[in-house]
Formats: structure tokens, sequence, C-alpha cells
């Protein structure tokens, strides 16, 4: 894997090979690759589309039993490719087969046998090879690289010995084992014993039976009695000692088996192997991490290693770190990768075979951060009553498995997640005041009234400053800190709201608005990403997302303080109010962040390790157990993998590479259109019109308090996205759009209805149908205008206005970045363009045809999404961007 991907990216690279062929030994069963590691270095070295010719989808099935074939769990597979949880099976010799084939020939140098490495030379039976930059050892269990790199780092014998036997042609030999296997895999499991059969892609059975053994030498005839390798003796050994208390259609499988039998003793390297770097030396896979089996994860994270050091050496080819800098920081974030492999391999092996009643009395299986929840079943608690039988969704509560720890986070972050929402609320009040601020400015501007290309300008100059700041930000909160742009921010916020409090024309109205859009601009950047970076992994989702309420949140209270100050104020100063305690929660803030932590992932970036080790260790908690150099190290893993993405490409490393990157593949392109037109419909489709001219429209219709009546266009949007986080990971993104946009579009074409009967003249309002009509109750007309703006805002909060931030989901990290900030800026953009054109759209095609016009942006939106958009709930991000691989991924 490591040779193609430095082939591919035109990097000088000689494989040597100890084995003289490719099918020198057999390569043993099938395995499982899994999204984030094995299909991710698959997709990285091009190899898709070979790998799907030989991935056995259909191999997924898994069945746990025990000794008397009682079914302890049930895994079916799915029905087609790269669904959610998936992870094909595929044979280790066709794996083999496609790595060794997909460099050219002669990179590999059969039959070269390594006695061992002196500095940077490699020394074999019959000659030294010297001239590289970097060797590395991926000459497993046995490494003579690791001898160079740490003599001390020996394999540890774990107390476990293992027959390697096969069943050719199983469906004829042994039909009834076949059945049981049902093309997938089959594990039995009692105290001190274990049987594991999978099915091969050629029919036939490969059978691993394992054992406890104190002697690591155990299979010396000396020691068993028994000549190890003959196959007769073995089976006559096992059925009678070993496995004698088996039932009989599991004791098959070993009966049934045929040549050639192998025996082998399971060692490892001991749990959080690490070493100090040696310049021009390095190790991946079981030379690195040696490991049991039972995790399944071994292939996966050598395969894993081989991808991010592939993009280590093309760092470094490309400056400005050496190439030695660039493997000491692979190594460093391997340890980490690695530790949590050996220890979830080391407590399963520990469940399987060395815990008294194992199966039953323990957990076969844990859960592990890094795998599918579906390859890691876990078997709990004393069901010894009857047999059963279950799918994946039901074994948490029919079998009582032992979920993960799902606590409520900490006061300590709930604190900094409440305080940094400050920004989202401010977000929110000034989107929602600036409705009731233009009816009840009056003449308190340049002496005059408003007209309506003054109302645009002061409402879009918000978006357009938002828009314009927005892409600075991120330079800022790298350079400065996530903090100091957040009080920098409230600076802005807090000066833009008075300098709108003390406004007396529309042009210092308009800069004190353009400040507190270069702040909304900074914030909004800036907020999610201080929350992500600080809070939990448990808990990310939920804090972050608790940004969106905040914003709801705050508009509602805006309209709330609007009202107030409309029915109770003076009308000569009510609205300074309105704008001016826009600063307070501002200077709240500004108070409050100046005592908060930066975040643990700038700290390192900028080598303040002290202060990120406290900083985690505070959010983290005295209760949770946690080790806190693995946090930090998984922190610089994080940035450090983000940083190779970036800087991949040979030969370019300008501000435009990444750019040309993200326009250049069809997929990033694909991404960008779906990413760009959801945040564009997401303004197109005229709603936050309705947030800024809410009371305009009401005081339009007829409603003698327009500010009170835009009250319940907040409360239904905050009610309604809150309704949204429970649903749209269940429904889905793509369904919940199809759901919601129809019901938009009836709204907005309710609101159309309704306008039509009402007559809009210089002083007064009549309706068609009534003839004359009360300003002061607006008749049946307002009420169906208001009814029909609930209506549409109801079904917005509840999808568009949440689906499209889940943007990220849809590009691949080395874009990420850039095409999560080109939709956010077409996201601003569209805000401007509505703030700026609907009062003048009201006027020149009446309010009706304004409606119809964006229920016509609805259906098109509709026709979009129904067309490219893929369902991506529930997929991980890897799974999710190869929806796009070939095509949009709408099934």
């Amino acid at each position: 894997m490591l040779a193609r991907l430095l082939h591919l990216e035109g990097i000088d690279v000689t494989v040597f090979e100890g084995e003289t062929a490719p099918n020198y030994r057999s390569q043993g069963g099938t395995l499982d690759l899994h999204t984030d590691t094995g299909l991710a270095a698959m997709k990285a070295a091009q190899l898709w589309d070979e790998f799907l010719k030989y991935a056995r989808y259909d191999g997924q099935y898994l069945a746990i039993v025990d000794k008397d074939l009682d079914h302890l769990f049930v895994r079916h597979p799915g029905n087609g490719k790269e669904i959610a949880g998936e992870s094909p099976e595929i044979d280790r010799s066709r794996l083999r087969q496609i790595l060794t084939e997909s460099v050219p020939e002669g990179m590999i140098r059969w039959g070269r046998r390594l006695k061992k490495v002196e500095g940077k030379a490699l020394v074999f039976e019959d000659a030294t090879e010297t001239g590289f930059d970097l060797i590395v050892g991926a000459d497993g269990a046995w490494s003579k690289t690791r001898q160079a790199v740490d003599p001390n780092l020996q394999p540890q014998y774990v107390g476990v010995g293992m027959y390697h036997l096969t069943i050719p042609d199983a469906e004829e030999t042994a039909p009834e084992t076949c059945k049981l296997v049902n093309r997938g895999s089959l594990f039995a499991h009692s105290e001190g014993q274990r049987l594991t059969v999978q099915q091969m892609g050629d029919g036939s059975l490969d059978v691993h039976v394992t054992f406890r053994r104190d002697d690591p030498d155990w299979m010396k005839e000396e020691k068993c009695g028994i000549d190890s390798t003959n196959l007769d003796q073995v089976k006559k050994e096992l059925l009678q000692k070993d496995f004698s208390g088996w039932c009989p259609e599991l004791k098959d499988a070993i009966s049934s088996a045929e040549g050639p039998c192998v025996p082998r003793s399971h060692h490892i390297l001991p749990i959080g192997t690490h070493w100090e770097h040696v310049d021009g030396l390095t190790l991946i896979g079981d030379a690195a991490h040696l490991m049991t089996p039972y995790a399944g994860e071994g292939v996966n994270l050598a395969l894993e290693d081989a991808m991010l050091l592939a993009k280590a050496i093309v760092n470094a080819a490309n400056g400005p770190n050496t190439l030695d800098e660039e493997v000491r920081q692979f190594e460093s974030n391997m340890f980490v990768r690695a530790k949590k492999v050996q220890q979830l391999s080391d407590n399963l092996c520990k469940d399987w075979l060395f815990t008294p009643g194992a199966p039953r009395s323990d957990a076969s299986y844990r859960p592990s951060l890094r795998m599918d929840n579906s390859q890691a079943p876990l078997i709990s608690n004393n069901r010894r009553d009857s047999e059963a039988e279950f799918e994946d969704e039901d074994l948490s509560s029919e079998i009582g498995i032992a979920q993960p720890k799902s606590d409520r986070p900490g006061l300590f972050v709930l604190a900094l997640t409440f305080a940094a929402g400050i920004s989202g609320l401010l977000f929110g009040y000034d989107t929602g005041v600036i409705s009731a601020t233009l009816v009840s400015i009056g003449t308190s501007l340049s002496n005059r009234s408003l007209t309506s290309l003054d109302k645009s300008i002061i409402t879009s100059s918000t978006s357009l400053f938002a828009l314009l700041i927005s892409p600075f930000s991120s330079v800022l909160a790298d350079k400065l800190g996530r903090k100091r742009v957040m009080i920098y921010a409230d600076i802005l916020f807090l000066g833009g709201a008075l300098i709108q409090a003390m406004s007396n024309s529309v042009l210092v109205m308009t800069i004190g608005r353009c400040i507190v859009g270069s702040a909304v601009g900074a914030a909004s950047f800036v907020v999610p990403l201080y929350i992500a970076e600080l809070a939990p992994a448990s808990h990310r989702g939920r804090l972050v997302t608790l940004n969106s309420v905040f914003i709801t949140g705050g508009q509602v209270v805006a309209y709330v303080v609007g009202w107030l100050f409309s029915a109770f104020g003076s009308k000569a100063t009510a609205w300074r109010w309105m704008v001016g305690l826009g600063g307070l929660p501002a200077a709240i803030q500004f108070a409050v962040v100046l005592f908060m932590p930066e975040t643990p992932r700038w700290l390192i970036k900028e080598g303040r390790m002290n202060d990120a080790r406290h900083v985690i260790q505070k959010v983290n908690g005295s209760s949770h157990s946690f080790d806190i150099d693995e946090v930090m190290r998984e922190i610089e893993l994080e940035a450090r993998e983000e940083d190779l993405a970036q800087n991949s490409r040979p030969g370019d490393r300008s501000f435009l590479a990444g750019w040309k990157l993200l326009f250049s593949e069809g997929k990033h392109r694909r991404a960008l259109a779906i990413a760009c037109g959801l945040q564009g419909l997401q303004q197109l489709c005229g709603f936050n019109s309705l947030m800024y001219y809410s009371a305009t429209i009401f005081k339009i219709v007829g409603f003698s308090n327009p500010t009170l009546t835009s009250l319940t266009v907040a409360v239904t949007n905050f009610i309604f996205t809150i309704v949204a986080l429970g649903l749209i990971d269940r429904i889905g993104r793509r369904r919940i759009l199809l759901y919601t946009i129809p019901i938009m579009t009836v709204g907005l074409l309710l609101s159309a209805f309704g306008f039509s009967f009402i007559d809009l003249s210089a002083s007064t309002i009549t309706t068609r149908a009534e003839g004359t009509g009360s300003a002061g109750h607006g008749g049946v007309a307002a009420t169906i205008i208001l009814i029909s703006i609930m209506l549409y805002v109801a079904s917005y909060a509840t999808g568009l206005g949440n689906v499209p931030w889940m943007q990220s989901e849809l590009f691949p990290l080395s874009v990420r970045s850039k095409g999560s900030g080109l939709a956010t800026a077409t996201n601003w953009g569209a805000n401007f363009v509505i703030g700026l054109t609907f009062l003048p759209l009201m006027d020149l095609l009446s309010p009706s045809w304004t409606f119809v016009l964006y229920a016509i942006v609805c259906v098109a939106g509709y026709v979009m999404i129904w067309r490219i958009y893929p369902e991506t709930a529930g997929l991980s991000l890897e799974a999710a961007t190869a929806l796009l691989e070939h095509g949009w991924g709408v099934r």
C-alpha cells in the first residue's frame, strides 16, 4: 500500500520482500476493511474499483455462538454497497494480489531475505543495499528493522496457541458447516477455546482453532506429544481433549478439515509501544504494533499507517519540514492510534479465552471508537435460559448491552458553551430587532421617512459585511486564537449597537449596521469552531447544535423587546433602545470571555502544552477516565492530518493549490454544487425577508400591533428548530427536505393568495372581498397571511433552516475547509440579495407575486434536492463523501 501511494505521487520507492513469490504461503482467512481506515486507504490508492471486484458484501454475515451452538448474536449482511455501518469482506490473498499488482513490475524485489539493518543500509543474505532516504520496516511480527529502531522491543507471548486448517470444496465435503457459516463467519467460544470458521471466495472454509497454552513452544513434539504438523494427529488431539465437550455440529468443522496444518503462537508488542525516533528509520503494521487478531483491526491499522506515512513523505518532499521531522510526527500520532486498538484487542482476547464462564459471563466484544457499531457487537449478562437470535438494532434491548457511557456534559463545558453561544444570541437578536426598528424609526433619520431603498440598504448591509469578513475569520482564528476573535467580535457588536442607537442619519445607521455585520461574520465562524474544539467528543454534536438554538432564541428576544418598547416606550426613542440593547449581551460576553480558556487544539498548535493539558483536564473533569497524553496526541493527529491533506499535492503548495483541487475533481465539484445549492436555497426561498421585514409586512396587512404579531414568527421558528434537532438524524437530511419544502411552497402560495385580497393604497388598507376593512384588525386576508407565514416558517425551521449546515459531510478532508467556506459565502451572498431586494420587489411586482417568486424558487430547489442530494444520515464522513465518488449518489 505504501509503495502504491508513493508511486502515485512520483516518489521513488523499492520494496524488498523476503518471500519468493506473491503466493508463497497461505495468507489466512477473510478480513473486513473499515470505512475510515482500510477502505479510506484503498480509495486514496485509487484501488476502489479493483477492490469492488473481489469485495464480498454477502460475507458480512456473522454468528456468535457458544460451544452448544446457542446463538448469542447474528448480524445479517446489508442490501448494497457503501451502506452505513457496512464493511465488506475480502480474502487476504485477494487483497495482497490487488496491492502487489498495483505497482510497476520490478518495484518489488522478491526473495530478498533481510538479515539486519545497519544505519541506512539493508544487509541481506546475498548483498547489502544502500542509498535510501528512509527505510520503512513493514516486516511483520519478527521485524529485523525493529531491532535497529529499538532492540528492547520484543514480542511477548500471550498464552494462546492456534491451528490454521482448511476445508476445501466445503459445500460438498462439509455442507452442514457451510450452512452454519452462511457465506460469512462463525465465531464459537467457551472458556479457553475458540473456533472461527470463515467462507472464502473460492468456496473453501478457513478454520482457526484457538486454545490456551502456557508454553510458547507448545507445538514442539516433546511438549505436546504429537507431530503438530500431522493433520490426523492434530484433529484427534483437539477433538478428544480441548473440544471434547463441544456439540457435534461444531466439532465437524475440525473433523472435516484437510491439510495443511499450521500451528502458531500468539505474540504481541506491549500496549502503548513507542520508541525514540531514529533518523532514516520507521515502522508500520505488525512491526510497529503487533497485536492479537481479535479486534479485526490489524490490517486496517496497517493500511492506515501506510496512508498517513505516505502523506508525511509527500509533505516533506514539498517542504518546509524535513523528512525526519515529518516521520517523527507520524510516529507520535501512530502511537496514539495504535494504543487504542492494542487495548481493544487485548481486552477481547481476555474476554474470549481467559474469563471464567466465557462467552456469556462477560463482554465478548467491546465497542471501539475505531470500529463501526456493526463491527463491534457486545455480548453481555448471563442469558442461559434459551437460544436467541437478534438483529443489530434489537441487540441492546434484548440482551442487555452495556452501552458506552452517555452522561451529560459537565457544568464547566456547559458554562463555556452558553458563554460562547451568546454570540449566536447576538446574531439572532440583530436579525430580529431590525424588523421592529424599521417600523418605529419614523422620521428620526435624516428628518424624513425611510424609503424602501433606505430600509433595504440598512437591512442588507449587515449581510454584506458578514460576507466580506467571514473569509478572513479563519485566518485570524488560526493566528490570534479562537478566544481573541470572539473578544474582537464583542467589541464590534458593542460599538455597532451604540453607533446605531446614536445615529441621526441613514448613513450613520448603515455604518453601525456594517460594524455589526462584521461582528456577525466573525462570530458565526469562530463560535461553532470554539465549541467543537473544546467539547468532549461524546457531547460535541449536541453542544455545537445549541448555537442554532441560541440564534433563534435571540430572534425571539428581539421581537419581545421590540414589542415592549413599541407598546410602552416613547415613540421617538423606542427604536434607539431596541438596537442599543444589543450591546448589553456583547458587554456581558466580553467580560466572561476574558476568563474563558483557549481551545486545546490551538494551544497545542502554538506549543503551549501545559496550558492545553490544564484545559483538557478541566473540560473532562475528574470523574472521567481518560489518558490526558492520549487526548493531546489525538489533537496533534487531527491538526497534522488536516495539514497533510491540504499539502498532499506535489509541486504546488501555493494559495491557489487548494482551490484548484476543489474544482479539478468531479466528486469535489459535485459536493460543492450540492452545498452551495442548499445554502443558496436557504436564503433565496425568502425566509430572512420575513425575519427582517415581518413587522413591515404585518403593518401593511393591517395588524394593529405588527411587532407583537411578528413575535409569533420568531417563536414558531424557535420551537421548530428545537424539533428539528430530534428529527434530522432519525428521518434523514434528504427526506426531511423532501417532506418540508412542499409545505413551505404551500405556505408561500397561501400568503400570495391572502395578499391578492388586500388593496394597498398610499394611506389606507382595504380588502377586496369586504370592500373596506379595518386597518386595526386586518380582516380575513390578514389572518390567512399570518397562518400561512407560520406554516412556512415551521416547515423551514424543521428542514431547510438546518440541513444546509451539514455541508461538511459532503467534502473530503482535503477540501472540506474551502468547500464549506465557499458554501457559507454563498449563504451570506444570497442573504444580502434577499435583504436588498425584498421591499423593491414588493413595490415592483406586488406582495403576491413576490411570494409566488419565492414559491417558484422552492419548487426549483425541491427538484434539485430530488435529483442530486444523496442521503448522508447515519454515514461516517468517509462513507458520506464516497457517495459522490462516481456520481450524485442518489438511489
